[in-house]
Parts: C-alpha cells; sequence; structure tokens
C-alpha cells in the first residue's frame, strides 16, 4: 500500500504512465520544466524521483513536442534552416540537444504559430515569389534568412496570396518588386556595417574589449557565416548614446 500510493515515483515509472521517453523526462527536470526530487544512498547512488502529480503536465508536454524532421516538414523548410532559426533564438526548443546533450530535439508546436502566416490577397495580381523558391535559387546568406523570418514576424515583410488561409513560412509568397527591395537595402546595410575592430576604433577602445562588449550583449552585433560579426552604424550609434567607458568618465569627471 505504501508503495503503490506513494506520490514519489521513478523517473522509469513515470515515463512509462506518460508514454514519454524516459531521457526526455530527465531532461525536462534538467530544463526545470518539470520540478524534480533527488537524494543520495549511503553508496553515493543517486536516486530521482518525480510526483505523481506531474504525470499528466509530462505526457502533455510529450504529445504537442515536435522533434527536428517534424518540424522541418510543419514548416516547409530544410532542416538546416530549422538549426540557424533555433541558433538565432527564433525557435525556442523545450529540449535543446547542444545545452542538455539530448538525443534529439522537442519543440512544442506552440512555439511554431508565430511562423504560420495569413497572407493578404494579391487583388493587383503583382509578381510574387515563395520563400521556397527564394531559399533554392536566391543564394541567401544565413544572416539574411534568420533576417527575412524577422522581417515577416515583425511585419516588415507581408505575404500575399490568392486566399487568406494561414500557410507556413515554406509556403509565404512575397511581392517580388517588395522583396528585391528589402534584400537590396539589407545589402546596403551590410556594406556600411562595421567589423568589431573597426568598431573599436571608432569608439576608441581595445579590439578585445569591443568583442567582449559583443559576447555580453552590450554591443549589438549579427553574426554573419562568412563576414563574422558585423554592427550597424545605427547599432553603434545606439551603444554610444547608452554608454560611457569607465575611464573617459573618470578624465571628464577629474
Amino acid at each position: 500500500e505504501t508503495v503503490s500510493g506513494h506520490p514519489q515515483l521513478t523517473i522509469k515509472k513515470v515515463a512509462w504512465l506518460s508514454q514519454s521517453p524516459p531521457s526526455l523526462v530527465r531532461h525536462l527536470i534538467e530544463a526545470e520544466l518539470v520540478p524534480g526530487f533527488q537524494s543520495h544512498t549511503a553508496k553515493k547512488r543517486r536516486i530521482n524521483a518525480i510526483n505523481r502529480q506531474q504525470i499528466h503536465r509530462i505526457a502533455e508536454l510529450t504529445k504537442t513536442s515536435l522533434n527536428l524532421l517534424e518540424t522541418a516538414k510543419s514548416l516547409q523548410l530544410p532542416k538546416r534552416r530549422v538549426r540557424l532559426l533555433i541558433a538565432a533564438g527564433i525557435i525556442k526548443p523545450l529540449v535543446s540537444r547542444s545545452r542538455f546533450n539530448a538525443a534529439s530535439w522537442h519543440i512544442q508546436k506552440k512555439e511554431l504559430t508565430k511562423l504560420w502566416f495569413k497572407p493578404e490577397l494579391n487583388d493587383e495580381k503583382l509578381p510574387v515569389v515563395c520563400i521556397s523558391a527564394i531559399l533554392k535559387y536566391w543564394r541567401l546568406s544565413d544572416n539574411e534568412f534568420t533576417e527575412l523570418v524577422n522581417a515577416l514576424v515583425s511585419g516588415i515583410l507581408k505575404p500575399v496570396s490568392g486566399t487568406k488561409e494561414r500557410v507556413p513560412i515554406g509556403q509565404v509568397q512575397l511581392c517580388k518588386a517588395q522583396f528585391r527591395h528589402w534584400l537590396y537595402q539589407m545589402h546596403t546595410e551590410e556594406l556600411s556595417a562595421f567589423s568589431v575592430d573597426s568598431a573599436a576604433k571608432e569608439l576608441n577602445i581595445k579590439q578585445q574589449v569591443a568583442y567582449g562588449l559583443v559576447k555580453k550583449g552590450l554591443l549589438p552585433a549579427i553574426f554573419n557565416t562568412i563576414k563574422g560579426y558585423r554592427i550597424s552604424p545605427d547599432q553603434l550609434q545606439d551603444f554610444q548614446r547608452s554608454y560611457v567607458s569607465l575611464a573617459h568618465l573618470a578624465q571628464r569627471k577629474g
């Protein structure tokens, strides 16, 4: 009676009752998405336990999560592009392979709703281009792809279609002229952007300090797989308006 009615269960038992892999249950505990209890025996053996009240939540998280391949099919994107969205923080996985050394990704379905779009009607019958065709033929860099997704999510670029049914990002159609203009602006901004070294000279600080500011997130920068970190003039001006070096402040205050 004590064992069968005890509120704490082993990971293996919880996994069986919630129809979830034991590894997923462990990762949910590590990610602090599910509370777990841990103790050690006299021989230093670690014992994990979970309250039986968490079974329903674990089952729900398991049923509503997708692996990388399922996510790619849902969004109609190549798996490599989905990995880029995860790395850029646009998709936040429930369980991350890189963070928890998990066997597979687990991404909740609700996390993907922002990447399904309701297009505007193309009443003027303007020439359009599909995202899948852009990825296949336009040779976008990794940075340009993530910026394209951000532009769609923020509403800078508007999907168009003959109907108003919601579509995954891979099926989104854009006005070709609008997309060309946006891409031209992107290339113009990239040409005028500073490298970390040139930004350090502009700010009159050491290169090592500038790289430290980028890593801390204080100096916003976009990572380009070919050119490395790039800082736009606007980002540099925002930093100069927001921060002052301690040495300059001391000199100014005497």
